[in-house]
């Protein structure tokens, strides 16, 4: 609830106003920014490992790695999305990065 509050916030903010291709554009940068932490979380989940600290020691061994290289790429992608002359994709690319990132920092890898 908090990214999608800042997600409209920011898009209000910017001038962009909340049409529908801003929504789906709020709705899908969300989805790709929690996708991150549930990958995390899940393996943390599933693990065997007596005590919290080797949980998230195994969670982030078996998954910390597909989740920095699905980043880098999330950003790459976005960051050719930018300089796009419609501008649905270069607002989609930036929010993507600015997504990314927050969710980035808040899963702590």
């Amino acid at each position: 609830m908090h990214l999608a509050s800042l997600g409209a916030g920011f898009l209000t903010f910017s001038g962009w106003g909340m049409g529908l291709l801003e929504g789906i554009l709020v709705v899908l940068v969300i989805g790709f920014s929690v996708d991150y932490t549930v990958h995390l979380s899940d393996s943390y989940k599933v693990s065997t490992q007596p005590t919290r600290f080797l949980k998230v020691q195994e969670s982030l061994d078996s998954v910390g790695k597909s989740i920095m290289s699905g980043a880098v790429s999330t950003v790459g992608a976005a960051a050719i999305m930018l300089p796009a002359n419609i501008s649905f994709f270069s607002k989609f690319g930036g929010e993507r990065a600015k997504y990314c990132e927050r969710a980035l920092m808040k899963t702590r890898i």
